[in-house]
């Protein structure tokens, strides 16, 4: 299990050659893991487990493997449906209302009016008792409450923050464009499940312009540095220092957060989340789903 939540496909592929049912193997519930998120796993196989972090390429390692079993692939698609049990289009579909439901509101209003001085603050990690850290601190209270209850990642709330940041990129400009960037945005970049942290460390650009596989890899891909471990005990690192874009792999600079991008980074992370339903829609039939996943945002007023 924790090669497979750690993302590390070459090692988990070995121990499955010799062992392949440990992949339909269940997790006790008096027993757990957590991921690199911090993310809490019990009560499911490697395989679910790979579902819910919508890590494509480790559910199709897995998928000769579980199907060279007795009834492997019916317990396969048993367990598929566990997970979704009303269909994976419905998933998606409840995913999206739930990241419409999750309210960004009150922190781009604390942004948009706070002053210099408060921003300021925020940016030197300063509580100076204003309405945009008390703000700030109840969305990370409330956001990490809301993915800590969901099994499957919900990769939208991801999308709706890189939509807000460039509807509000112009508004705000130079530092309060900046603490979305970082304080927002790489926050809810914190929860992401290994599979789309390599995808963000080595440029999802590269995956969805270019074509290339997904690296097992948390180096970034300019600079080398590593996205984990995150640090859990003080506010440092992604969410509170940067936070990663799509377009360049880069672990930006603290002092920097990029202009409003024409919808770039939004076009690429809708193909990416696209192209991982549309897989993961093949690997319950066996042949490429027609699923419709068109994403829908409303600009705040």
């Amino acid at each position: 299990m924790k090669r497979v939540i750690c993302g590390e496909e070459t090692r988990a592929e070995s121990i499955l050659e010799s062992a392949p049912y440990l992949s339909l193997s269940r997790i006790s519930k008096d027993r757990q893991t957590t991921d690199p998120s911090g993310q809490l796993i019990t009560g499911l196989t490697p395989f679910q487990a790979a579902l819910c972090a919508g890590d494509v390429e480790m559910c199709q390692m897995m998928e000769p493997y579980i199907d060279q079993l007795k009834n492997g692939r019916e317990v396969r698609q048993i367990q598929f449906r566990e997970i979704f049990p009303q269909g994976l289009e419905e998933s998606v579909r409840s995913q999206k209302l739930a990241a419409s439901a999750f309210d960004f509101r009150p922190i781009v209003n604390a942004i948009t009016s706070a002053t210099d001085l408060d921003v300021k603050a925020v940016l030197e990690k300063r509580d100076n008792g204003s309405v945009l850290c008390e703000t700030l601190d109840i969305f990370r209270k409330a956001f990490k409450q809301c993915v800590t209850d969901e099994l499957v990642y919900n990769p939208y709330y991801l999308l709706r923050v890189f939509e807000i940041y460039d509807e509000q990129s112009d508004i705000w400009g130079g530092d309060k464009r900046h603490l979305f960037w970082r304080n927002v945005i790489g926050f809810v970049e914190r929860f992401m499940p290994v599979c789309y942290a390599q995808a963000f460390a080595r440029g999802i650009y590269y995956i969805v312009e270019e074509d290339v596989a997904l690296a097992r890899s948390l180096n970034l891909r300019f600079g080398g540095e590593s996205l984990y471990p995150l640090n859990f005990d003080f506010p440092i690192g992604l969410g509170f220092d940067y936070a990663l874009g799509l377009t360049d792999g880069a672990l930006l600079q603290p002092q920097f957060a990029p202009l409003a991008t024409d919808g770039l980074q939004v076009e690429l992370l809708t193909k990416f989340i696209s192209s991982k339903n549309t897989r993961l829609g093949e690997l319950l039939t066996g042949s490429p789903a027609i699923l419709s996943y068109r994403w829908s945002y409303t600009p705040y007023q």
